[in-house]
């Protein structure tokens, strides 16, 4: 098994449970693992757009898409240093990987 496998194949697990639930158009599902992998902590508009092939522009529309799915408290702006996930924003992706993993073990 290739040692870069299994974060690819994460990355992937966590885009199609957070497409799944939340309803996300790919883009806006590619920001939230992005900012999921961070962790809580703050990464620029700028470090997301490279992250996940889009324009730092393009972030501001998507974290607005993402601030209509998950719960209003989930992400926050630090000025000047970028958007991250809350402890709240945490634990709700955090239940959706744990719900859609419990889900697929009952399908097989």
């Amino acid at each position: 098994m290739n040692a870069y496998a299994k974060p690819d194949t994460l990355a992937h697990a966590m885009h199609c449970a957070f497409t799944s639930w939340f309803g996300l158009e790919r883009a806006t599902a590619n920001l939230l693992v992005s900012l999921y992998q961070h962790e809580g902590r703050p990464i620029t508009a700028k470090c997301l757009a490279v992250l996940v092939s889009s324009s730092p522009k393009a972030i501001v529309y998507h974290v607005g898409r993402l601030r209509q799915a998950l719960n209003t408290e989930a992400i926050d702006c630090h000025y000047g240093r970028g958007y991250c996930l809350t402890d709240d924003g945490m634990a709700e992706c955090r239940a959706v990987l744990w719900n859609m993993g419990e889900e697929l073990r009952r399908a097989s």
